[in-house]
């Protein structure tokens, strides 16, 4: 995975989800800055800070060995801005709608280079 590419890309879900985040490929760095243990099988993982002590910008980790495609990264990227956007949600079927709605959104922007 091209982690420019995945990069640029991120830039447009933070658009379309309407949310702020710092993008990290270091497991270990995330794991230390989280205190939170990131298992192999993990593709992706965003952190916003305990509760009464949120991030100004939250943190999201993508596992490169997890995501081969361009495709792939878009859905994991959905995935985690929808937890952003309604953290409440977890994984209902509502919040699948909005991992959509996102995935809708950045498909309307205009095209990062590849």
């Amino acid at each position: 995975m091209d982690t420019r590419w995945l990069r640029s890309r991120a830039e447009l879900f933070r658009e379309a989800a309407e949310r702020s985040f710092a993008l990290t490929f270091d497991i270990a760095r995330y794991a230390e800055a989280t205190g939170l243990r990131f298992h192999p099988h993990y593709v992706a993982q965003v952190y916003r800070g305990e509760e009464g002590a949120r991030l100004d910008t939250p943190l999201m980790v993508v596992n490169l060995a997890q995501v081969s495609t361009r495709a792939d990264a878009d859905r994991v990227l959905a995935h985690e801005c929808m937890h952003l956007r309604v953290p409440s949600y977890g994984h209902k079927k509502s919040a699948f709608a909005c991992a959509q709605e996102i995935l809708d959104q950045v498909a309307s922007l205009p095209l990062t280079p590849a």
